[in-house]
């Protein structure tokens, strides 16, 4: 500003644009040697400011000043003359770094140097610090345009239609030599396929980097080395060559089976479509049926299913947003029967800046993350390349890649992630149907059949409890109870029990914790419905993660909570035969893998509650739902006069289990975090009562014996730590 002020620019304002730069041409050649006045003095604090010692800060245009003007030219890679012009104050009065910076590439560094020195007359003075970005990106394109001979005063560094028709007959190959050959290989570089020198002349290496590049992006003529129209744009312009062919589309269009049949007659074989949703001011649905996934499938493609709810301005993107769609994308996902493994795609369809998503995009995906990771599906995402690397490195596996809108910000100057799934990159309508083409990778190979519903799903397995439960019933009214005060249904929710847990948890451990099986009722049962292991019974499907319970597990955990009968907060071995004994195992598989991770807080958090992502475990999503349903399937059996079979069957029918992190955490431990990490403490290392308690101790060290666990007081800490925090990540709005 005080350099416009000093020009004569009467609206001052941010920035070095076009009024300045026009006000300057005719002041900058007197400023050399000689010159005095406020402008020396701003070129020196200026010079302060970049990091470029001018010496003096006075009025005096000083051999000092000269030669930190000579400095910045040789960082800037320009003729080192002393010369001031209005780029290089452009570039001096801005933030950009010509020093290569923390995260920099030298080789980066030296082309955006050349860059400068063949073309800053023309498209400005470029930063230098060595990190690929926008302005490099645009440069190259520059450099490209003058290369296949269009006029300075027309090229531009965007990729029009002037660019295209020049480059179309362009062909590269081994023995080529020339200014394209260099740009290639600087291409190929910034998209991590090369690694040679950076000369003029096309060698066999160079060849193999395009074949490389073609099989990674899954372009056409696979096999072959040689720089064409498709490989050249596809190093320098994010959406590459559009009229390439490809498999892959999407589309907002509800479709029919004769859409279909187009979308095949053009040799398209997967489909993305939206979960849910609208689309337009009139609000015209755009969400996947039932029987528009039914006709895609019979029509001979698959499909992959998008979220998107809101996913269009910055300020939608939060953790809390994050647990929300996660769970709307899920159960429209069951709603559909889509499978296990099924890739959901949750949409950021905004032009981020680099400083904005790790607050933003990152919080939010991994918030979906978190929540899909306690389902059947998985977790992929919609952006920008740049949203898209973010999200890689903060453990996202797979990217649907926003390349169409190649002047974003967040595509032009990003490589390609490696973890992308789908490339879009261009649209237009196939007989009335908008639709955006893209490349597949073959990394997600999208949906080829659907399941039943979950209620279809579940159907048998109630109709099979059920009748468990009426012999259970009846048998217990046969029983001589010989003055046994507990209740009839209490007796009966523990045969209930007894038969679906007999074969992995009937032991003498278990007796011990969850009481003896009946051996009576177990033969009769077995004997009436042939059951000779845990395949024999029907298997239930949890409607809201759609994960297949272990229901001999939770009627284990359950078990044990009937057989001592107590206030559901109050710690014990009860706790042992569900979370807590799950929970020791945990321990043990994290300590054995702690060198796979940075410290056993990351082992624990990748195990607890987790299918590992590197080692065994024995406590994953399946292990910690059961022992939550367990406890809240007591508390609600114990504040109900119901049968067993009728609040199992309220809990996973009637959405008693779309709250169950919740509960839990108000059944077990009082709505209190800090109650959940002392009392699993307690419970890890007893003290107070359960170290007075001779039976729970006694218990505690059979189980570590009967897991192989051990552990340090100060692990069991940390432990209960991780414990509380996964339980709270979990917790449903």
């Amino acid at each position: 500003m005080g350099l416009q002020h000093e020009i004569g620019i009467s609206a001052i304002g941010e920035g070095f644009g076009d009024t300045t730069k026009n006000a300057l041409a005719p002041v900058v050649g007197s400023l050399k040697l000689g010159y005095k006045g406020n402008i020396a003095q701003l070129i020196q604090g200026a010079f302060w400011c970049k990091g470029i010692s001018p010496v003096d800060f006075n009025n005096e245009f000083t051999n000092n000043t000269l030669n930190a003007v000579k400095e910045l030219q040789q960082d800037a890679g320009i003729a080192v003359d002393g010369i001031v012009t209005v780029n290089l104050l452009a570039a001096l009065f801005d933030m950009s770094a010509f020093v290569l910076v923390a995260g920099g590439d030298k080789n980066v560094r030296q082309l955006q140097q050349w860059l400068n020195a063949d073309y800053s007359l023309y498209i400005g003075i470029m930063p230098c610090d060595g990190i690929y970005q926008r302005e490099t990106n645009v440069g190259l394109i520059y450099a490209l345009q003058r290369a296949v001979g269009i006029p300075a005063n027309v090229a531009n560094g965007n990729f029009g239609d002037a660019t295209n028709a020049a480059l179309k007959s362009v062909s590269l190959a081994v023995g080529s030599t020339g200014l394209l050959v260099k740009i290639v290989k600087y291409g190929l570089y910034l998209n991590s396929m090369y690694g040679g020198d950076f000369s003029e002349s096309f060698g066999a290496n160079v060849a193999t980097s395009i074949i490389n590049f073609r099989e990674f992006m899954k372009y056409p003529n696979e096999n072959s080395g040689v720089a064409d129209y498709t490989v050249i744009k596809g190093l320098v312009t994010s959406n590459g060559d559009t009229g390439r062919d490809s498999i892959a589309l999407d589309t907002a269009t509800q479709l029919t089976a004769t859409d279909v049949k187009h979308f095949k007659d053009y040799g398209f074989s997967i489909v993305g479509r939206y979960l849910t949703g609208t689309v337009g001011s009139n609000f015209v649905p755009k969400n996947l049926t039932t029987t528009e996934v039914k006709t895609i499938i019979d029509g001979g493609m698959r499909l992959f299913p998008i979220y998107e709810d809101g996913g269009y301005v910055e300020n939608y993107f939060t953790a809390s947003q994050g647990q929300q769609d996660g769970r709307t994308a899920i159960s429209a996902a069951l709603q559909l029967g889509l499978p296990a493994g099924t890739v959901i795609y949750f949409a950021v369809d905004v032009d981020f800046q680099e400083g904005d998503i790790e607050g933003t995009v990152i919080p939010y995906i991994n918030a979906v993350q978190n929540i899909l990771s306690g389902s059947i599906y998985k977790t992929g995402i919609y952006g920008t390349r740049n949203v898209c690397l973010h999200a890689e490195k903060s453990g996202i596996n797979y990217s649907f890649v926003a390349n169409m809108s190649y002047g974003w910000s967040g595509n032009l100057g990003f490589k390609m992630p490696d973890n992308w799934s789908f490339d879009q990159f261009v649209e237009y309508p196939i007989y009335g149907i908008d639709i955006d083409q893209g490349a597949s990778s073959g990394r997600d190979k999208g949906v080829s059949h659907v399941n039943s519903s979950v209620k279809e799903l579940n159907t048998e397995f109630f109709s099979y409890l059920k009748n468990i439960q009426d012999d259970a019933d009846t048998f217990v009214e046969n029983m001589d109870n010989n003055g046994n005060s507990t209740s009839n249904s209490l007796v009966a929710a523990r045969l209930v029990c007894q038969l679906y847990r007999q074969f992995k948890y009937g032991s003498l451990p278990w007796a011990v914790t969850a009481g003896a099986l009946n051996d009576t009722w177990i033969y009769q049962e077995n004997k009436k419905r042939n059951i000779t292991n845990d395949n024999s019974f029907p298997v239930l499907t949890d409607s809201v993660t759609g994960i297949e319970i272990d229901f001999a597990h939770m009627t284990a955990a359950l078990a044990s909570l009937l057989y001592f009968d107590q206030s559901i907060s109050a710690s014990g071995i009860q706790d042992l035969a569900g979370w807590a004994g799950d929970l020791l195992t945990g321990i043990s598989d994290s300590i054995d893998s702690v060198k796979e991770y940075s410290s056993l807080r990351a082992a624990m958090e990748d195990h607890f509650g987790h299918d590992a992502t590197k080692g065994s475990s024995r406590f994953g999503v399946a292990d910690l739902m059961v022992d939550v349903d367990a406890v809240n399937i007591y508390v609600n059996f114990k504040n109900s006069t119901k049968s067993l079979y009728s609040i199992i069957s309220d809990y996973y029918n009637d959405g008693n289990n779309t709250r169950r992190f919740k509960n839990y955490m108000i059944n077990r431990f009082s709505d209190s975090s800090s109650k959940i990490e002392s009392d699993t403490r307690n419970i890890l290392s007893p003290e107070g009562t359960l170290a007075l308690n001779a039976e729970y101790v006694a218990a505690l060290a059979t189980f570590k014996t009967y897991f192989n666990v051990f552990y340090e007081s100060d692990q069991a800490i940390l432990a209960a730590s991780v414990y509380k925090d996964m339980i709270q990540k979990r917790l449903e709005n």
